[in-house]
């Protein structure tokens, strides 16, 4: 995550991979590639977080983007029902080789927002850590992995229920020239695989607040079962 400062307090944010020769060749949660807004860069809004007050004010972001993770084929068992099985633990960073037969796994118009509380330093968090219902980096690897900011930073993400697009998984395959097409089954068509998912209402969020709404005095509340992943540094 890159800050640059554009309008004297108020700076922007753009989120960039800090390596994309593989992306999209290795298994495991994929880099969100967010759409841009303005020179790739996202205008930030200074917000209470009531979540961690004690860290201060935050410059907040929010915005949707298409969530991918890629299964090794025996990660991924599907029903007739639609429902879907992880096998325990997703592989992380190996890369895909020809002849393999990866699941990629869509969830398109995920939310994602961050925070960052410029008057706190990183220092002040515990051990960067990651909370969510994939696999994820342990949190020795999110030491090495998470950019050196002078501030305490937050990300979130969590699916919402205006999701007009369902999740699914389709299977493809790596061709011997490194060309990931999408498998077919015996009658030529491709496999797809949607996903069933119970997504909570609106009412049960409690959206992010600005400093200028002060309707919220408590946490947001995420409903029992609902997908929302965290990291921290």
């Amino acid at each position: 995550m890159t800050v640059r400062q554009r309008i004297e307090t108020v700076p922007d944010v753009s989120l960039a991979l800090l390596d994309e020769t593989d992306a999209g060749n290795t298994y495991g949660l994929q880099p969100p590639t967010l759409p841009s807004l303005s020179e790739d860069l996202i205008q930030l809004t200074l917000v209470d977080d009531l979540d961690d007050p004690n860290l201060g004010p935050a410059h907040h972001f929010q915005t949707t983007y298409d969530k991918v993770v890629i299964l090794r084929a025996d990660e991924f068992v599907s029903h007739r029902s639609g429902k879907r099985s992880f096998t325990r633990g997703v592989s992380k960073g190996k890369q895909i080789v020809a002849g393999d037969m990866p699941w990629f796994c869509h969830w398109d118009g995920t939310l994602i927002e961050g925070y960052l509380y410029v008057t706190s330093n990183s220092s002040q968090l515990a051990t960067p850590t990651s909370s969510s219902s994939i696999a994820l980096p342990s949190p020795s690897s999110l030491e090495e992995a998470v950019p050196n900011t002078p501030f305490a930073t937050k990300i979130e993400e969590r699916r919402l229920p205006v999701n007009t697009a369902p999740g699914y998984c389709q299977q493809m395959q790596m061709l011997d020239s490194g060309d990931i097409l999408p498998a077919v089954d015996d009658d030529g068509n491709t496999i797809v695989v949607n996903l069933k998912e119970k997504d909570p209402t609106m009412e049960n969020f409690h959206p992010g607040s600005a400093r200028r709404k002060k309707s919220r005095k408590s946490k947001r509340a995420d409903p029992e079962n609902s997908c929302h992943c965290q990291w921290t540094w």
